[in-house]
């Protein structure tokens, strides 16, 4: 079976800030992580992220085996050391690789991932592309 997870940033009014890990629930307008070990009681141990940075698991690891997500930046391989985004594809109903120097995405099979950043946290990473 398929994992299912999120991740997202925490809200401002939490230290320390930081990324947290687990389900998604939206309640009341906001959006809130919950993870593993929860009661299920959103407002008791849910955490309240920020929407924008809200992203899904894709399934995948990378070379590190370091679980890739929606807004990831990674560096692809195979030759092409290239850096991509990772976002989901509405038309394809599928993960992509964003290439943003060419304006194109794909992902190949067997094609070599290496998170570096994500766009959140690290949106210097696409400036130097």
């Amino acid at each position: 079976m398929r994992e299912i997870k999120f991740r997202g940033k925490l809200q401002k009014e939490y230290t320390p800030q930081g990324w947290v890990y687990g389900d998604l629930v939206k309640y009341v307008g906001n959006h809130y992580i919950m993870d593993d070990g929860c009661n299920w009681d959103i407002l008791e141990s849910g955490y309240k992220v920020i929407p924008e940075t809200v992203g899904q698991f894709t399934g995948l690891l990378d070379k590190h085996e370091v679980r890739i997500f929606e807004g990831d930046i990674v560096m692809v391989g195979n030759g092409w050391n290239e850096l991509a985004i990772i976002v989901f594809d509405t038309e394809l109903s599928r993960f992509m690789a964003e290439f943003e120097k060419w304006g194109r995405k794909g992902i190949s099979e067997g094609t070599s991932f290496e998170v570096i950043g994500n766009i959140h946290t690290n949106p210097e990473l696409l400036e130097s592309e």
